[in-house]
């Protein structure tokens, strides 16, 4: 599992908040193309032009993050492919050998995260 699996998704989460509160239309759109991008593995905008401007929204992504690694490391999944993170990347997590248990706990630590 990659470093910034879990960062990605928690910069999601903290720019779709920011999306649902922000009252600004044009900063709603940006956010919108932000919480695409980082769900699909590209953190620049969300964390550029969200997370760094607005200190709330970064220390939000941090714990989001430090949730999602917790539980992974608790749990000890692991990715059975090489892949670049997110969500594109859920069929690197199946088994082999067929019990779902590693994808399920990667469901949950995204879930987490987000």
């Amino acid at each position: 599992m990659t470093p910034n699996d879990k960062s990605n998704l928690a910069l999601a989460g903290a720019a779709l908040a920011v999306m649902i509160k922000s009252n600004n239309s044009s900063y709603k759109q940006y956010s919108v193309t932000a919480v695409v991008t980082a769900a699909l593995g590209v953190s620049q905008p969300a964390l550029y032009g969200i997370a760094i401007p607005y200190k709330r929204v970064m220390i939000a992504s941090i714990i989001g993050g430090l949730a999602g690694g917790f539980y992974a490391g608790i749990v000890e999944f692991y990715s059975y492919a090489f892949v670049n993170p997110e969500i594109a990347a859920l069929p690197a997590f199946i088994s082999p050998d067929g019990p779902f248990e590693n994808l399920i706990n990667r469901i949950i630590v995204m879930i987490l995260a987000f």
